[in-house]
């Protein structure tokens, strides 16, 4: 994967799934109903949590604004996050989007600030899952960071592999 630099405006590869280990990350598993972070220092997992909010707000929004089927709704969702619609109706999505963003936006905000987290992250933020994938969440996940520099990296399966599970859970 590659990381996106967001303030200079274009990919690059500025970081390896091996450099994990070697420095502070916060990684999150963004999924449909839950969202769970893990914040490593020095390479080691520091503290987990999650939260009751998931991408499906963004389908069940779409959903109730064109009066849609939900399952209409989230391939909608889908084509708009990969860029796979026109620009009149991305752009319309992104305006529907808005409320949710910013509701995805105060839910995150506030279990970091219960957490004691608000403001104290690294510059790595890592996501994955099939909402890692709304531009919106992206945009919020790559606001929580304090530094400018901040860099967000989308994990896809592909880039997992070579992995060991320690746990022996997998």
């Amino acid at each position: 994967g590659t990381f996106y630099n967001w303030q200079r405006g274009r990919n690059e590869n500025l970081f390896s799934l091996r450099d994990i280990g070697k420095s502070d990350n916060i990684v999150f598993d963004a999924g449909g109903d839950i969202v769970q972070f893990f914040l490593f220092k020095n390479g080691a997992l520091d503290a987990i949590n999650e939260l009751k909010i998931g991408g499906r707000i963004f389908s069940q929004r779409l959903s109730d604004v064109l009066g849609a089927s939900e399952e209409l709704a989230r391939t909608l969702k889908e084509k708009y996050s990969n860029n796979g619609l026109s620009s009149r109706a991305s752009e319309r999505i992104k305006e529907i989007f808005g409320l949710e963003k910013g509701y995805w936006k105060e839910n995150l905000n506030s279990g970091l600030k219960k957490m004691g987290w608000e403001g104290s992250f690294p510059a790595n933020v890592l996501v994955f899952g099939g909402a890692s994938e709304i531009p919106e969440i992206r945009e919020v996940l790559l606001g929580i960071s304090s530094q400018p520099s901040c860099r967000l990296k989308i994990i896809y399966p592909k880039d997992l592999c070579g992995f060991e599970c320690l746990a022996k859970i997998l």
